[in-house]
């Protein structure tokens, strides 16, 4: 896989506005993540209009109830809102959040057209050979995709980690003829 292909899908997806309703960032790649934003921003968001339309909450803040309500609710001052959304480490905290991740595919069913919902799960680090991965964020890792991922599109840094780590042992070098 191309290095910077999860990515890349989720640009493209971007660009031709092929959109789920809601995505889930995995990973504390900080360039890649910045990568996917600036693509929102700059496909889906007139700068005029980001007041009106690019929406940071944090789960630890504020209730997911009250970002699902926002985001249902059409802008009257612009075309499309974007939601990002951090601390989604609260929605796999002690007790039972069933009911929130209910509440998220109920609005994935059922979504505002002009809207996304972006939900960052930067608490997971996944380094460049899973193998080595924190036991506690594999169990991580693999509960949001076996939850979220029914219903949410998945943007992972793994397989960049991958291919980097890979294009870094090999050398690249031309042939001799």
């Amino acid at each position: 896989m191309r290095p910077f292909a999860q990515a890349d899908r989720f640009v493209s997806e971007v660009q031709a506005r092929r959109l789920r309703a809601a995505y889930v960032f995995v990973g504390d790649e900080a360039f890649f993540r910045r990568r996917c934003r600036e693509a929102i921003l700059q496909h889906l968001v007139p700068p005029e209009l980001r007041d009106f339309s690019l929406f940071d909450f944090d789960l630890a803040e504020t209730d997911l109830a009250e970002i699902l309500d926002r985001a249902r609710t059409p802008s009257l001052m612009a075309p499309f809102q974007v939601f990002f959304v951090r601390g989604v480490k609260t929605l796999f905290g002690r007790g039972s959040n069933e009911e929130k991740l209910a509440a998220i595919e109920a609005y994935c069913k059922d979504p505002n057209p002009d809207a996304v919902l972006i939900f960052v799960a930067d608490h997971i680090s996944i380094p460049a050979d899973a193998r080595r991965m924190d036991l506690t964020d594999k169990e991580r890792y693999q509960r949001i995709r076996e939850t979220m991922g029914e219903y949410c599109g998945i943007v992972d840094w793994h397989e960049w980690k991958k291919a980097r780590r890979c294009a870094g042992s090999a050398s690249i070098a031309p042939l001799a003829t």
